[in-house]
């Protein structure tokens, strides 16, 4: 059985996606002002090394704003 694909470029998909580690988040939020990645905070429900809230960088071959300009994953 393969593992289901999550969208990582949503707030739903990354919740979904971090459920069952121990990153499991009781809320994410999609922070502004990026333009090349997607980048979220995550509050944890059970602290990481002392700290509630991570945030969570995730990369896509395209440009977080505009899908349709490249943006190699390796310069990221």
């Amino acid at each position: 059985m393969s593992s289901p694909q999550h969208d990582l470029t949503t707030v739903h998909g990354v919740s979904q996606y971090l459920e069952s580690t121990p990153f499991a988040s009781s809320s994410v939020t999609k922070l502004a002002g990026g333009t090349g990645n997607f980048t979220f905070r995550l509050h944890l429900r059970t602290p990481h090394n002392g700290q509630p809230t991570l945030i969570l960088k995730h990369a896509e071959p395209y440009v977080a704003l505009a899908k349709d300009i490249a943006f190699p994953v390796e310069r990221q």
